[in-house]
């Protein structure tokens, strides 16, 4: 599956080495140093390396400290990176809409492609690739096709123009060119040839005749031929035609190893039809393993000799699935993602053998073509089938290590084959005297191709690059939260970080005419959170991003994908929680769940999974390891009246009100440490909450006069109001509490008692803060996020700007290697718009108007409570 560009490091990387957030300045000289070369013609690593780049040239390598330099030069150091060529995208259509509806309303609009095209340019180039074939737009916009050429900004582009068919069919658009005679088809290269294209591409329909006839023509004006093989053209025909760049592999380079011949590809089709997926990769298993082998390694002897290229696109061959997840889902505009669902769901019917079949029938293939000579590229084909620009390249080439490809034949599809394809010597490589199109990443690419989602920088023509993915946006007119207050100021975001305006090209721009933006909200303390769509927009609608399940029952890898998805919230967990035998929440789940969440569920369903015993050291580390097998994120232990534990534990009169034995508390979390695990524990009395500050615990989940005053079991006079003293070791010890205080307004505690408890909340707020305590905002419920800070905010105990600083600094605490809860260059672009100011008004942050996760604007159905 693709990962997420970590555009953060790229962008934090150019910053140390330009002087400007722009491209840095033409012509000037730089020198790499110390990095680890990966030239690409050969399968080597040369440690220690020295680069000296002069006018968008590649000058001088050498190790480290011996080359001559200039003395302007700039130096970068290149410690601990690896330089690659720039990566050859050879098969993207930059300037084609996303959707028929798009098409419809733009037309061919120049203004409208043109930003598309550039938007999508610049989204490759930021990830590495510095070189582009088009192999396929509508001829009006051969003109806007050379200007984009022309750019020194962009990556280096080349294009065929349209695509040369047959027969006009109802099906073919402003992408294809037809011919149905011999003269036709020598005008259409003619014009073509006039127009600027760099290669002609044949399309599946054209007949032998016309297809001699476009060769001939194109073998005149030196334009490389590329395209699909036509289906009545045998593979060797075209071949001595003259195509030297053949798209897509399917069975249009086995059809003349077959019975069928000719009729393979057709025969192919008709089984899609029929069928669906299952069928067209059964029927291509069944013909590839019917094919007679020795015709087939004779003709890619024949293909290897002629120097034939081969644009694979194999994620076009094989289930979506093993390029496409949830995270690349949400980053297709919305008419695509939704054709590309429809997909992969017709495609979960194939059999899981037809599948494996096939897909080690193509590893076959490929090595078969390899051993031929026959040189494979990499090509996306987006935005097609669940194609994205640049993230669907790097995809690609990963796919090619899972089809028996090394690491390094698998960048050579993306770098010295794709240059060699385009008659491009000087690039595809890194040599003296080569062009200056390079990329640093931060780990090793011949370890294997995700080393290419590591991109510390890139460098085009010699000058180093920033700038913006095709989903740059500025919110300009808001009135920013910082420290207390809030500041006008403009939002920049690209790649899902708010970045420097000043580094963004024509992004777009949306207005929120003086509304206030706060960061999204996280809660600390909540435990329904069913990996559903419903649950999800509940959390999302009252601009809750983060979320702590602090006890449940085991979340899987299902549950787990639907969390990783940019538009659900996303999750921490704690899976089961660490008690006694008897105690909470055990009861909770065997006594009470069972009889509506969990019918037929029984306790041994429970334990070692909703719940686990911590009685001893042994037992305690038990416990932690299942859950860190069943990947807890966090570890939740229970002190419940710890006082009285003694009297408590195991006496069927307090079942369900009681917990772990205080004195394990400290191993607990001392255990846990060791697993790199942080403990909040549950906690009811001052007595509980001083023992998990004196275990070392990170947080306490709830806090002394939570709801439960007085309990039915005598706890009433167990104290619940914390004294100076206590407060402040409290507050020095660093501990994270998690108030939940709000649950009092659901309670049954009779009015008088009630008054006491919201007395004691006060004061215990009031001193905690005095002394520095950490809160973070928890409700214990699904949502209540408002109801929470707002009962916080009535009690009176802490400022309102203080109370502010807790909601968003919570979803930073629940995912700490994370920057977020932020609103300033290199945080990610979470963040709410709100109506009115929550500094004068706290209801005010139930007035949300806009919701953006991950630099994108969510659209949330209302859900009932």
């Amino acid at each position: 599956m693709f990962q997420a560009q970590p555009f953060l490091r790229l962008l934090a990387f150019v910053s140390l080495i330009l002087s400007s957030p722009a491209l840095s300045q033409a012509g000037e000289p730089i020198l790499i140093q110390n990095v680890s070369v990966v030239p690409m013609d050969r399968e080597i690593i040369l440690p220690d390396q020295d680069i000296l780049v002069e006018n968008g040239r590649i000058a001088a390598i050498g190790p480290q400290g011996t080359l001559a330099t200039p003395p302007d030069a700039r130096r970068v150091d290149g410690s601990g990176l690896f330089a690659l060529p720039g990566l050859w995208e050879s098969h993207a259509h930059i300037t084609m809409t996303d959707s028929r509806e798009q098409q419809e309303s733009e037309g061919m609009e120049v203004g409208a492609v043109r930003n598309r095209a550039e938007r999508r340019l610049r989204s490759m180039l930021l990830r590495g690739i510095t070189s582009v074939r088009d192999p396929g737009m509508p001829e009006q916009l051969l003109p806007l096709a050379r200007s984009l050429r022309s750019r020194n900004d962009l990556p280096e582009l080349t294009f065929a123009g349209p695509v040369i068919d047959g027969t006009r069919t109802r099906w073919s658009g402003d992408l294809e060119a037809n011919v149905t005679d011999e003269e036709m088809a020598r005008n259409t290269i003619d014009r073509l040839a006039a127009r600027g294209v760099d290669f002609v591409k044949i399309y599946n329909t054209v007949s032998p005749e016309n297809y001699r006839a476009l060769t001939e023509r194109a073998a005149f004006h030196g334009l490389p031929i590329a395209g699909h093989i036509p289906f009545k053209v045998t593979a060797r025909d075209a071949v001595d035609a003259g195509m030297r760049s053949i798209q897509h592999t399917y069975l249009n380079l086995v059809k003349d190893c077959t019975r069928l011949g000719n009729s393979a590809p057709t025969a192919l089709l008709n089984a899609w039809i029929k069928e669906d997926y299952a069928g067209r990769w059964r029927f291509s298993s069944e013909t590839y393993r019917g094919r007679n082998a020795e015709q087939c390694r004779e003709l890619y002897g024949h293909m290897g000799r002629k120097g034939v290229y081969i644009v694979a696109t194999p994620q076009m061959d094989l289930p979506f699935d093993l390029m496409v997840g949830q995270e690349e889902l949400v980053a297709l505009p919305q008419a695509p993602r939704a054709l590309c669902e429809q997909a992969i769901a017709r495609q979960e019917n194939a059999a899981n053998d037809i599948v494996a079949n096939w897909q080690a029938d193509l590893t076959e293939h490929y090595r078969e073509l390899r051993d031929a000579s026959v040189k494979i590229v990499a090509g996306s084909d987006a935005p097609t089938d669940c194609m994205g620009f640049g993230r669907s390249l790097v995809a690609s080439i990963e796919l090619f290590e899972k089809l028996g490809f090394s690491p390094f034949e698998a960048l050579q599809t993306a770098t010295v084959n794709a240059a060699g394809m385009a008659g491009a010597a000087e690039s595809g490589r890194i040599a003296e005297g080569g062009k200056a199109n390079l990329l640093l990443v931060g780990a090793n690419p011949l370890d294997g191709a995700s080393a290419l989602h590591d991109v510390r920088a890139v460098m085009l023509n010699g000058m180093w690059v920033t700038g913006q993915s095709d989903d740059a946006v500025v919110y300009s007119g808001g009135l920013v939260w910082k420290d207390g207050s809030f500041e006008a100021r403009e939002l920049a975001i690209a790649n899902g970080r708010f970045v420097d305006p000043g580094d963004l090209v024509e992004p777009r721009r949306v207005s929120l005419a003086g509304q206030y933006v706060v960061p999204a909200f996280g809660n600390a303390h909540a435990h329904l959170t069913s990996p559903n769509d419903k649950s999800s927009s509940y959390f999302l609608e009252r601009g809750v991003y983060y979320v702590l399940n602090p006890n449940t029952v085991v979340m899987d890898e299902n549950a787990r994908a639907f969390f990783a998805r940019k538009d659900t919230f996303d999750i921490a967990l704690a899976q089961g929680g660490i008690t006694t035998p008897g105690g909470h929440p055990e009861a909770l789940y065997v006594d009470v769940l069972t009889k509506f969440a969990y019918p037929g569920k029984t306790r041994d369903d429970f334990f070692g999974n909703a719940f686990h015993y911590g009685r001893n050291t042994e037992e305690i580390g038990r416990s932690l390891d299942l859950l860190a097998a069943q990947g807890a994120d966090y570890v939740k232990a229970y002190l419940l009246y710890s006082e009285q534990f003694d009297q408590r534990a195991g006496n069927p009169d307090y079942r369900g009100y009681y917990g772990l034995d205080p004195a394990d508390a400290a191993e607990v979390v001392k255990q846990a440490a060791e697993r790199d695990l942080r403990v909040g524990f549950h906690v009811e009395t001052v007595q509980d909450l001083l023992t998990a500050t004196r275990a070392g615990a990170h947080s306490v989940m709830h806090m002394p006069g939570h709801s439960s005053y007085p309990e039915p079991r005598g706890a009433g006079t167990l104290r619940i109001e914390l004294s100076d003293d206590e407060a402040k070791e409290v507050a020095e010890s660093g501990i994270r509490l998690v108030a939940t205080y709000a649950l009092l307004a659901g309670s049954k505690v009779p009015e008088e008692s009630r008054n006491i408890v919201r007395n004691s909340q006060a004061a215990n707020l009031r001193r905690l803060h005095r002394h520095g305590a950490r809160f973070l905002i928890g409700t214990d419920t699904r949502g209540g996020i408002f109801e929470e800070v707002e009962w916080i905010d009535n009690l009176g105990a802490i400022p309102r700007t203080d109370l502010l600083r807790a909601l968003f600094a919570t979803g930073g605490e629940i995912f700490p290697h994370r920057k977020i809860g932020c609103l300033e260059i290199g945080c990610e672009a979470d963040f709410l718009v709100l109506e009115r100011d929550p500094v004068d008004d706290i209801a005010a942050l139930r007035s949300i108007t806009r919701r953006i996760k991950a630099g994108v604007e969510l659209r949330i159905a209302p859900q009932a409570d």
